[in-house]
């Protein structure tokens, strides 16, 4: 299946605007976050780029401020399905 992501301004400059993820059908929303923080890491490996700053995760936690499914800042399942839209934003964290 297929799901879109939506990088935040932190990630476009390494990753671009967006990407589309062909994943597991059922996948979980954790799982696919965790899934692009290792592509983040490769591609900046690849360009000699540090990338600790650039994670969406740290560890289990959700590293960015809002991750929106669907136009949802709060999903009401963590299962993905085909055609969702997956959006990260920090700016709105405060401080």
């Amino acid at each position: 299946m297929k799901v879109a992501l939506t990088y935040d301004f932190a990630q476009k400059s390494l990753m671009g605007e967006s990407e589309i993820f062909d994943v597991a059908e059922g996948i979980t929303l954790g799982d696919l976050l965790a899934s692009v923080d290792k592509h983040i890491q490769e591609t900046g490996a690849s360009r000699g780029i540090e990338t600790g700053k650039l994670r969406i995760m740290d560890g289990c936690e959700l590293n960015a401020c809002i991750a929106i499914v669907n136009g949802s800042p709060a999903p009401t399942s963590t299962r993905l399905s085909d055609g969702d839209r997956v959006e990260l934003m920090y700016g709105y964290c405060g401080g």
